[in-house]
């Protein structure tokens, strides 16, 4: 048997320089998994509308391609930078830096990367279209009227509402009311 320490694998994080405005910059060729991951769920969280049921598709585009910038290059953005993300997005865009940011990625990784966004919102959108999705995102948003809200439900499946503390309790969402329905 092998043991992988003995393998001596090492993470390999390759780099493209390319320059723009007489400034060199180093565009990242492979992103470790938990910063794809940390993309998809940004892109997803800052791209809901309101009532977190929907993600808007130009937010999907801005934040997406945002995140790849923050991620893939040595960029450092400051907090004013950030401050309003839509107006950065247009400078990015109509530079031409963000251009040459996604022609020097590995065209591999951004289809990748980009498969795994749709498939992540096809999935957070049809849950939140379940019932159970909206009952938590109601008492989430409402936590004032969750109470109310368990009382409205209690002629419901007792097995949902079994289904619906299992969700709360994995996300760490206290549901006020909840264990007063008979289960």
């Amino acid at each position: 048997m092998v043991h992988f320490e003995d393998l001596q694998i090492e993470l390999k994080l390759e780099r493209k320089t390319v320059e723009f405005n007489n400034t060199e910059i180093q565009v990242l060729q492979y992103l470790p998994a938990a910063d794809k991951q940390d993309i998809i769920l940004s892109t997803i969280q800052k791209s809901r509308l309101g009532d977190e049921s929907v993600s808007e598709p130009l937010l999907i585009d801005i934040y997406f391609h945002l995140n790849l910038v923050y991620s893939y290059t040595n960029i450092m953005f400051s907090s004013e930078d950030r401050i309003n993300e839509l107006d950065l997005y247009d400078k990015l865009r109509t530079s031409g830096l963000l251009d040459l940011v996604l022609q020097n990625m590995d065209p591999d990784e951004y289809k990748e990367l980009y498969q795994l966004l749709l498939e992540s919102l096809e999935k957070v959108e049809k849950y939140s279209n379940t019932l159970v999705g909206f009952l938590r995102n109601a008492m989430m948003n409402l936590p004032q009227n969750a109470e109310r809200a368990v009382e409205a439900l209690k002629g419901l499946d007792p097995a949902q509402f079994k289904e619906l503390a299992d969700i709360a309790k994995s996300l760490n969402v206290e549901i006020p009311g909840l264990d007063k329905i008979k289960q």
